[in-house]
């Protein structure tokens, strides 16, 4: 169970550091934007060092992204969560 999760864990990272690098970003363009989008939907804000660390979690198969990170990671990179490997859960309160 645990090397499933490990092994999935660097395959969503993969994904996400695929996604970014075929945007042309940096890992702090990717920081900012999430922070902006963090702002934008009105959820607490979040520090440029906080977002630093789960963003290199996440593309380095330390974390896989919960609910909300996965939606705001997924507008940030202009894709669909499930296109990073992140099923979203339909019952998710997310704000319209």
């Amino acid at each position: 169970m645990k090397a499933e999760r490990s092994a999935r864990a660097k395959h969503v990272g993969r994904l996400i550091r695929e996604a970014r690098k075929r945007k042309g970003w940096s890992q702090t363009k990717l920081n900012h934007r999430f922070r902006e989008l963090c702002e934008h939907f009105g959820f607490d804000p979040t520090t440029y060092e906080h977002v630093k660390v789960k963003i290199s979690r996440w593309e380095n198969g330390k974390r896989i992204p919960d609910q909300r990170s996965r939606r705001l990671l997924a507008l940030a990179l202009g894709v669909r969560p499930e296109s990073l490997g992140l099923p979203l859960d339909p019952l998710d309160d997310w704000p319209t």
